[in-house]
């Protein structure tokens, strides 16, 4: 692969990457919603059909970011070794240190696993009133 499909397949996948976080947070707060109208009124086993579809839909979505999240780093170190080998398309590319893909994988898991439990603890607390 060529620097310049490289880069440019780096780019699709942050572009992918963003669309995926905001359908998740679009997701998280459709769910904040509904808790908030409706969780006191849903009877145990709607509750139970509920969690367990919004559960399913956070987890695949989740395992989506780090698949993507795991190539981004392949395909990272990929336009870096290009680099090195002096490849002109990709001179200007990875002046952001090779380890920001790991901590940004650390940080979105923090952020979407903490916004998974938040969403719960809020159904909950307005199931119980």
């Amino acid at each position: 692969m060529i620097g310049y499909e490289a880069v440019s397949g780096f780019n699709d996948l942050v572009a992918n990457l963003n669309n995926l976080l905001f359908g998740y947070i679009s997701i998280l707060s459709a769910f904040l919603i509904m808790s908030y109208f409706a969780a006191g009124k849903l009877s145990n086993g709607l509750a139970l059909i509920v969690i367990v579809l919004f559960s399913l839909a956070c987890l695949m979505l989740i395992i989506q970011f780090n698949f993507m999240k795991t190539d981004m780093e392949h395909l990272f170190r990929h336009i870096i070794d290009l680099k090195a080998a002096g490849d002109p398309t990709v001179s200007w590319f990875g002046h952001n240190p090779g380890w920001a893909v790991g901590v940004l994988t650390i940080i979105q898991n923090l952020v979407t696993i903490g916004g998974y439990v938040g969403c719960l603890l809020f159904f909950f607390s307005n199931k119980k009133k």
